[in-house]
């Protein structure tokens, strides 16, 4: 927190924080005698909303497609991502399996363009399309 002489302020919070703060400070006015008074600041930082952005890939039948959906999120720290549910308009039951850190494995018998609703923090929030030949 930088407290500036006009009253102005900046605050820059570390990467990732949100919650409250509070600065104390002292501010004097030049008179005689001197006239000081306490205050607080209070400073609430939201949390950053995530940003989901889509993944794709191609593979062929019965070939694994391996990858990462959080490489190009900005997800909340601590929040995990979550196996897709069933997507009745792919061509089969065939689904990814994606573990928590968003790493993900797919694999399938059938050919075809899937689409799945990938899970993050217990919300369904991505779009997972793997073309799948």
């Amino acid at each position: 927190m930088v407290l500036n002489t006009d009253g102005s302020y900046t605050f820059t919070p570390v990467n990732g924080f949100s919650g409250p703060v509070d600065f104390p400070y002292t501010t004097c006015d030049d008179g005689t005698p001197v006239d000081c008074s306490d205050a607080t600041l209070h400073v609430l930082v939201d949390p950053q909303a995530p940003d989901f952005n889509p993944d794709f890939g191609a593979t062929q039948v019965n070939v694994p497609l391996t990858g990462d959906v959080s490489t190009n999120d900005n997800q909340t720290p601590g929040s995990t991502y979550g196996n897709p549910p069933v997507n009745p308009s792919n061509p089969s039951g065939c689904a990814p399996i994606v573990a928590s850190n968003g790493t993900y494995s797919f694999v399938c018998d059938t050919p075809g363009e899937y689409t799945f609703l990938v899970l993050y923090a217990n919300q369904v929030h991505r779009l997972f399309a793997p073309m799948y030949h």
